[in-house]
């Protein structure tokens, strides 16, 4: 106990000790000057005291035992053994075996977390050297550094992506959610047509799509995913779980009409017949003017562009009917 009666120490990486002592001393005289009786200002300030030493690591034991010598400097030996009652408490001891605990969890993520910190610094401080440096192979090997091999650490189904998928080694030592939602997509994983990277796609979007926002709008799922991974196909699968779970209004938007013929083959990938999903418009024509529902009874994926959601076309929505209909 040592380091907790001393100022200015260290206790294996934790901040400085502090003097038990003048903080317990302070603590009481200020209780006292409150009005509160002297049994009561000893174990207000012992409580203090108790909760400051358990942020500095110390273990339980070892503060018991200071707080009952403190309380026996203060109020005598009937006050030590109190204080010698009340350690040996189940419940007592319970709590403060559970605020060590906390405080031992807390600081060991604190000190990964440097370390973490740390770590990516150095790597980048690396890159810059190794850039600065000119040299092809020692930015190459910077690169690797900073890069880490990808594969999904929460889903089990679905083969390997048969590409190379890195991110960085700061995402890299963060764990993603974990998984509650069930997919419906075990045909198209028996068949091969999901990797277990795209399946992971699926299963938080959905996850995502079962909240609610505050103003009671459904929670949407944003895909980062670079070059190489499938998006298309990633973006099929979503639309394909969401047909199995009763769906069958699909709005896709892209940057160009021709990119409709890729998502029928990414749907078709999946197996999903033409009819089964249908994409709308069927060819490059233009969106008819009225309620959809008329022109595509059956629902499907619309495919529009960009270009038409920001245009100012002659079509206006019509009317609602005065009586409460349309």
């Amino acid at each position: 106990m040592e380091g907790a009666q001393q100022g200015g120490q260290q206790q294996g990486g934790r901040p400085a000790a502090i003097d038990a002592t003048t903080l317990f001393v302070a603590a009481y005289r200020g209780y006292m000057q409150a009005g509160f009786d002297e049994a009561t200002a000893r174990r207000s300030a012992a409580q203090i005291l108790t909760a400051r030493l358990v942020a500095q690591g110390i273990s339980p034991a070892d503060i018991n035992r200071l707080i009952a010598a403190l309380l026996i400097q203060r109020g005598g030996a009937a006050a030590g053994a109190a204080a010698a009652a009340a350690a040996a408490n189940p419940q007592q001891q319970q709590q403060l075996q559970e605020q060590y605990e906390r405080y031992r969890r807390e600081h060991e993520l604190r000190e990964r977390r440097a370390r973490e910190r740390e770590r990516e610094q150095q790597q980048h401080r690396e890159a810059a050297q190794a850039h600065d440096e000119g040299g092809a192979d020692a930015e190459e090997d910077a690169a690797v550094d900073i890069y880490e091999q990808y594969k999904p650490s929460k889903v089990s189904e679905g083969p390997p992506h048969p590409d190379p998928i890195v991110e960085t080694a700061s995402l890299a030592s963060v764990a993603p959610p974990d998984i509650t939602y069930k997919h419906h997509l075990q045909e198209n994983l028996s068949r091969g047509e999901l990797s277990n990277a795209q399946l992971e796609t699926v299963l938080y979007a959905f996850q995502r799509f079962e909240k609610r926002l505050p103003d009671g709008s459904r929670a949407g799922f944003f895909l980062g995913d670079g070059a190489g991974v499938g998006k298309g196909r990633q973006i099929a699968s979503v639309i394909r779980e969401y047909w199995a779970t009763g769906g069958r209004k699909v709005l896709w938007v892209s940057t160009s009409n021709d990119l409709r013929y890729d998502a029928r083959r990414d749907l078709g990938d999946l197996g999903v017949a033409e009819g089964e999903i249908p994409v709308y418009p069927p060819r490059k024509d233009n969106v008819p003017a009225g309620p959809l529902d008329r022109a595509y009874p059956n629902g499907g994926v619309l495919f529009i562009t960009y270009s038409l959601l920001v245009s100012k076309g002659s079509y206006r929505p019509p009317a609602r009917n005065s009586a409460g209909g349309g």
